[in-house]
């Protein structure tokens, strides 16, 4: 997978935020983690989401639980189908995974399996889990950033 471009803003509540805590937690199952880092604000601050979000990406691609789950989701599809793919794994993923907002104070990306297996976490972990269980079909995807600050919509 090539390295995912970063684009734009990834909102007001990152820029807004003026303290973040260092910290992380660890899942009882070995090599499950999710980790706080303290961010910049504003832009330098999602860059650095953006960077946590590329390594876990690149961790997944040699899990095999990760793996295993990308091929039981491409069962499903017409083999060598790559757009029944990318359909079944936004399925399962909405079916599957709970939107968990991250504690107050605390940027947390959580690895692909930890998601996986807590089926549950925030937009920047769910976005690390379906481009993991993408890459793990073989498929490429782009990390995209919006801007949702209304006074601020160019950026």
């Amino acid at each position: 997978m090539a390295p995912v471009p970063f684009r734009g803003f990834a909102g007001a509540s990152q820029a807004q935020s003026a303290s973040r805590f260092a910290g992380g937690i660890r899942s009882r199952a070995s090599g499950l983690s999710a980790v706080s880092v303290p961010l910049q604000d504003g832009d330098a601050g999602t860059a650095q989401t953006i960077d946590g979000i590329r390594r876990k990406i690149q961790e997944a691609f040699a899990n095999p639980d990760v793996r295993a789950q990308a091929i039981a989701i491409a069962r499903g599809t017409a083999p060598m189908n790559p757009m029944a793919q990318i359909q079944a794994v936004y399925r399962w993923v909405a079916a599957q995974i709970r939107f968990v907002n991250d504690p107050p104070g605390h940027e947390l990306v959580q690895t692909a399996d930890f998601t996986l297996l807590h089926r549950a976490g925030d937009c920047d972990c769910i976005t690390t889990l379906v481009l993991s269980l993408l890459g793990g079909m073989g498929l490429d995807g782009d990390l995209v950033t919006v801007a949702t600050d209304p006074e601020r919509p160019q950026e």
